[in-house]
């Protein structure tokens, strides 16, 4: 009898505790991602210090030709952060160590992947985009410079980059681009990188006359081709929230619900999702 109220008290402490234990950890995940992301936002604003100012080119007009891994941010930024590495058939186990990832989207799509509907390319909810299966033309910023698939090194990662900062650059509706970090007076409230399913977002508000991002779907980064861009970034991957950094190196986690309302370009008009996404 003793025994079984041992085994019942057990029971309830186990009960009790898991939940706090489960919470720890993806507050852990949390953490750890923020601390990916402010060194990411630093590498950046080093790149920037060493170009005197001046945002990146986009990888597919940076110069000289031919296009290579170096011209796409991480590459950018690589000589600046000790752990983000290229991955490689050896390197591949080790992401764990790579500021390049989220610990809660590590997951490499396997060849024959289609999470988002555009390719083995693109990441998911917990999945990286990945640049291993990506076909040898079109996109050598992201993998080597070779035909075969896989490729031999790549990049991927659980991040993407605000596409506004890409100088020289207009985005939908020909929504102006900042040529210089320096040029952004938002800093504090413009995001720089966050969690992503793919290598940059142009998320758009309605600039210029034109209509805002849809709401949605699901909430794992799929069917943004009939909602529009900001789908890449609005990924219940922190309780409904998505972590960043900004463009003065400050790191935040944000609702789903209040990304509209971050300055994504220097016109931006905040907007509400219609219909509402959850809170909590």
């Amino acid at each position: 009898m003793e025994l079984l109220v041992v085994i019942g008290i057990i029971a309830l402490l186990i009960s009790i505790l898991l939940p706090a234990l489960s919470k720890a950890q993806k507050q852990a995940k949390t953490i750890q991602c923020m601390s990916n992301l402010r060194q990411l936002g630093l590498g950046y604003i080093m790149y920037t210090q060493e170009q005197k100012g001046r945002n990146a080119a986009y990888f597919t007009q940076a110069a000289p030709a031919p296009i290579t891994m170096e011209f796409s941010w991480p590459g950018l930024i690589q000589k600046f952060i000790p752990t983000l590495q290229t991955l490689t058939p050896s390197t591949v186990a080790q992401v764990t160590k790579n500021v390049l990832f989220c610990p809660e989207a590590r997951d490499l799509p396997p060849y024959g992947a289609n999470l988002s509907g555009f390719g083995a390319q693109w990441g998911g909810l917990n999945a990286t985009w990945n640049g291993q299966f990506a076909p040898g033309t079109g996109y050598t910023y992201m993998r080597d410079s070779g035909t075969t698939v896989p490729a031999t090194s790549w990049w991927a990662s659980s991040y993407g980059m605000n596409y506004y900062l890409f100088t020289g650059k207009s985005g939908p509706n020909n929504v102006p681009h900042w040529n210089n970090l320096s040029d952004v007076r938002t800093s504090s409230v413009t995001p720089m990188f966050f969690d992503s399913i793919w290598i940059d977002m142009a998320p758009y508000d309605g600039y210029n006359g034109g209509t805002p991002d849809a709401t949605p779907v699901d909430l794992k980064g799929t069917k943004f081709s009939s909602t529009g861009q900001f789908t890449r970034a609005v990924l219940n991957r922190h309780n409904l929230a998505v972590n960043l950094v900004y463009c003065d190196g400050s790191a935040a986690t944000v609702r789903l619900s209040d990304l509209p309302k971050q300055k994504w370009h220097m016109y931006w008009k905040a907007f509400a999702w219609n219909p509402v996404l959850p809170k909590k």
